[in-house]
């Protein structure tokens, strides 16, 4: 409780993967259905139960699923305390096992999150404590205490398996006859048939994920993963629990006095382990993801994810000396294991009378076993290697022992630092944390901004389905779920981004103040078009010397850095790209519309033509442009202009690019006095329908221009836009209709012209999808001297659920306009199909 009230327990929001644990028990609780979920790849069934008992009683909210974590904790520390007084009778050096555990910086910053280690830690102690005394008494009340935790660790994650299978291998070496062996493995039978029980129900009934973890993907990695793979998972996974053992080992360094002399074997294993130590660069130590650097975390925002705006973080020679200390921890760890009897290789199995040996063994077993899964996985995290702490902790542990007085201090001293480390750095992880959500909040509900244009990290857009996800490249998007990153989250400044907003928060580590920055693409190319043309001539730079300011507006341009007085073309400094520096002047533009034109010059000087200009599309995978040969003019001094046109076709199906100028490599190159001009779509002939008596209109989506630019009406063969929105998914009659969504909210613009009072339109069209979603607007031009908008007047339906919807108006007395349009809006923005839209025009016999 005391760490609760120092750390406090952040707020309503996920982190780290909890985020897609905790959908799975808002489903539950509110709906009774059980689901895994995708992300996830363990079994997890025994959390999502457990938290939804927290959340049923105390609220739906991360707060709860944040308390029943750590009550998990304390339960996992209390039982760990409890098994350690089995293997040795200091009742103080048991309680010391438990709180290095416990203040464990990525085990106390997972307590206060709804990650699965927390859980699976306690399950697993939980299970231990059974087998131990089953050693120990051999009665049935402790195999069914020991069989119901390993299937509890089990449904929380896979490896819970590897508990009574190590058990049960250990205690068959003593079993008389096949009647007890049998027995012995009776608790992993029982483990295992549930498991396989639990796994067939989800295939079942469709709920096997293909992240779900599987022995034959762990088989298969075993044998396709490369040399280096296991080189740095093998370091990790001895440096790990020897530098979070320390404050134990240093209390236990009296027993290494009265030791046996180490073992031919251990030093012959040590020389090859030294070598390894010695080559290891420490740039992959410590492994993610909880730890980065000097805090804990995960920070996974855009500009923290690739290492950049990463505070606090250590200076290089501070990991020289985990260095080392890690290797001498290591050491220690094995002299201190090497002391207790199972560890002499050359003793028979059979020997091992005493029961503590037959723990001992098991735990052997299990640590071997365990370590073997974890160094074939792909994604090989800190926090995957916690249960090795208290294995290796109950293994060195000496059945008698007396404190010397140097040693406990010193020992003590450093479960302080540890304990200090991780108490003020989960305290600040959640109060970073907090301070994002206020940022979110700020755009989402103040500035009505949409999610999906939103990087706020991967936790936020994970949990409100943001975007798709998608490849893992540096300077791109994001991989979480972003679709449009027009205002970032970060920690810091990101090339091509402009602060916005800040939202403080208090850091204890070291101690201070930070913020949460709201960056955003300056304009982003944004409209109006009078913000064109833009020009930038390397005279003006931010005060950073980071971005190139255009001579207007101030807007920022990427490539700063590369200005240079050599040879500018006007006023004193132009710039110059090379080989080691080859991009510069990137720009982003938003909102992309059909037929919008850009055109972009640059004046450059040099022989070298592998200079030239891109304008692309994200990813360049949906519109692309270099450029490097139209040269529109030259000057007496050996400069010449080149210059880009660009429009944008019709069928646009991105609505973010970018431009800049990329020097394809291998001579250097001047450049001065850049500028983009960006210029609205030329005027289309919308279709009109002139007057006369009783016009009328007819279009499905059946016929089209021979091109595939346009769809025809049946009548009149006028045309009309929006051929793109054709679809065969579903029809109301013929093969096709038109599919609007969120993206495409606008269709089939009509204007009518000679307007006259009294004249009559009845438009109808039918429907399919989200009732009131989609309606009829007609309108003047400037849709402000008259405007109607129909969405539920339904006069006919179908059997297969299609309506047809129905405006009918009379132009009203004193109306002064003559020109009106009428077009559908998807207001609400859901799925919606379209068809057969029937227009009339009437002369009213009033008129």
């Amino acid at each position: 409780m005391v760490v609760v009230l120092i750390v406090g327990t952040g707020g309503d929001f996920p982190l780290n993967d909890d985020w897609s644990y905790g959908k799975s028990v808002w489903k539950f609780v509110e709906t009774g259905a059980f689901t895994v979920g995708d992300w996830p790849s363990m079994t997890l069934a025994a959390q999502i139960l457990f938290g939804s008992v927290f959340c049923k009683i105390f609220g739906l909210s991360f707060v709860s699923l944040r308390w029943a974590t750590l009550v998990t904790s304390l339960v996992g520390s209390l039982s760990l305390y409890a098994l350690a007084k089995r293997f040795t009778t200091s009742r103080a050096l048991a309680a010391m096992l438990s709180l290095t555990w416990f203040f464990n910086p990525v085990a106390l910053s997972l307590s206060f999150t709804f990650m699965t280690e927390i859980y699976f830690q306690t399950t697993f102690v939980l299970a231990l404590y059974g087998f131990v005394r089953i050693i120990e008494t051999d009665k049935m009340r402790y195999y069914i205490w020991a069989t119901v935790f390993s299937v509890l660790a089990t449904l929380v994650r896979q490896p819970g398996l590897l508990i009574p299978f190590a058990f049960g291998l250990a205690m068959i070496n003593v079993s008389k006859g096949w009647r007890q062996a049998v027995q012995k493995m009776t608790p992993f039978a029982i483990t295992l048939l549930v498991y396989l029980i639990y796994d067939f129900w989800l295939k079942s009934n469709g709920l096997e994920t293909d992240n779900a973890g599987r022995l034959g993907k762990a088989l298969t990695a075993f044998f396709t993963q490369r040399f280096e793979h296991y080189y740095y998972q093998i370091v990790n996974l001895l440096l790990f629990p020897g530098l979070f053992l320390l404050p134990l080992l240093i209390v236990l360094l009296p027993a290494l006095q009265r030791a046996n002399r180490p073992s031919k074997l251990f030093y012959w294993l040590t020389i090859p382990l030294f070598i390894l130590f010695l080559s290891f660069d420490f740039s992959n130590f410590p492994v993610g993801n909880i730890f980065y650097n000097f805090g804990l975390g995960p920070k996974i925002l855009k500009d923290s994810y690739w290492g950049d705006n990463l505070n606090p973080m250590l200076p290089s020679w501070a990991w020289q000396i985990f260095k080392i200390v890690a290797f001498p921890a290591m050491l220690l760890t094995g002299l201190l294991w090497q002391r207790q009897r199972t560890v002499n290789l050359f003793r028979t199995l059979q020997g091992l009378t005493l029961k503590v040996d037959q723990a001992r063994l098991a735990l052997t077993f299990f640590l071997i076993i365990y370590s073997c899964f974890i160094l074939v996985l792909d994604s090989f995290f800190d926090r995957y290697l916690l249960p090795l702490i208290p294995c290796l902790g109950l293994l060195i542990l000496p059945g008698h022992f007396t404190f010397q007085k140097k040693y406990l201090l010193t020992g003590v001293g450093f479960l302080s630092l540890y304990a200090f480390f991780a108490i003020t750095a989960t305290h600040d992880y959640l109060s970073w944390n907090k301070a994002r959500w206020e940022a979110y909040k700020f755009l989402t509900e103040e500035k009505e901004v949409r999610p999906n244009y939103i990087d706020a990290g991967f936790e936020i857009n994970a949990w409100y389905e943001a975007g798709a996800s998608r490849p893992n490249v540096k300077g791109q998007k994001s991989w979480w779920f972003v679709s449009d990153d027009d205002y970032v989250l970060s920690f810091g400044p990101i090339e091509g981004f402009r602060r916005y907003h800040a939202f403080p928060y208090h850091r204890w580590l070291p101690p201070g103040r930070d913020s949460i920055f709201i960056l955003w693409h300056d304009t982003g190319g944004a409209r109006p078009y009078d913000y064109f043309p833009l020009r930038v001539d390397a005279e003006k730079t931010t005060s950073d010397g980071v971005y190139f300011l255009s001579t207007e507006y101030d807007i920022e341009f990427t490539g700063a850095p590369a200005r240079n007085n050599e040879l500018p073309r006007s006023g004193e400094n132009g710039f110059k790209l090379t080989s080691e520096r080859p991009f510069a002047l990137t720009l982003r533009y938003r909102e992309l519309q059909p037929g919008e034109r850009f055109v972009f010059s640059i004046w450059r000087y040099g022989t070298y033509n592998g200079v030239g200009i891109v304008f692309s599309s994200d990813y360049g995978n949906l519109f692309y442009r270099f450029e490097t040969n139209n040269i529109v003019e030259k000057d007496d001094k050996g400069w010449e202009k080149l210059e880009l046109g660009v429009t944008l076709p019709e069928d646009i199906k991105f609505k973010k690019a970018a431009s800049y100028i990329w020097n394809t490599g291998g001579e250097d190159v001047w450049l001065d006095d850049f500028e983009v001009q960006r210029l609205p779509p030329l005027k289309k002939v919308e279709p009109t329908i002139l007057y006369r008596e009783d016009a009328l209109v007819k279009i499905g989506a059946e016929e089209m221009t021979v091109e595939g630019d346009y769809l025809l009406d049946e009548v009149a063969g006028i045309r009309f836009g929006n051929a793109d929105l054709r679809t065969s998914a579903k029809a109301h009659t013929g093969s096709y209709s038109i599919q609007m969504n969120d993206e495409k909210t606008f269709a089939w613009n009509v204007r009518y012209n000679d307007v006259e009072t009294f004249d009559e339109f009845k438009i109808s069209l039918w429907q399919y999808g989200a009732p009131n979603s989609l309606g009829i607007v007609f309108s003047t031009i400037d849709g402000e001297s008259f405007y109607v908008f129909e969405k539920k007047n339904i006069v006919a339906s179908s059997v297969d659920g299609w309506r047809k919807l129905e405006l009918h108006i009379t132009i009203p007395e004193g109306s002064k306009f003559t020109e009106a349009a009428s077009y559908l809006w998807n207001h609400g923005g859901q799925q919606v199909w379209i068809d057969d839209l029937e227009i009339r025009r009437r002369k009213s016999s009033k008129n």
